[in-house]
């Protein structure tokens, strides 16, 4: 469970520095719509990337038939916030659309960089051992 933990810092780490560097890039450029947008986006990351978390590790207690029944229910409601939140954006005037959806994919961002840098290093290892 402390690996759990640590890779969840890592990737809230990972993930606020991602944040961070789109709303200062958008910022630097004089676009306020841009930073609202992006702030929102990665917010809601954020937040699925926490509710990903809590019922991972809630799951994890239970017995298998109950955990897949828990895991469906609980793909349902984060699918369902997420269309939530993408239409509340739409419905903002001040709000670009493209920037949020850019800003809530930073979690799926994260995961396909970590994941490449460990087939990367994995491969590597391979070939010195091979």
């Amino acid at each position: 469970m402390q690996e759990y933990t640590l890779h969840i810092k890592r990737n809230l780490l990972q993930m606020v520095l991602l944040a961070a560097a789109e709303v200062g890039i958008a910022s630097c450029y004089g676009q306020q719509t841009a930073v609202i947008s992006l702030i929102m986006g990665n917010s809601a990351s954020f937040i699925y990337f926490l509710q990903l978390c809590y019922r991972i590790k809630r799951t994890s207690t239970l017995p298998a038939a109950k955990a897949v029944t828990n895991m469906r229910v609980g793909w349902i409601l984060s699918l369902g916030f997420i269309v939530l939140f993408l239409v509340l954006s739409t419905k903002i005037v001040q709000v670009n659309l493209l920037l949020v959806i850019i800003g809530l994919f930073s979690f799926q961002i994260i995961v396909f960089l970590d994941s490449t840098v460990i087939v990367v290093k994995s491969t590597f290892i391979f070939r010195r051992k091979g």
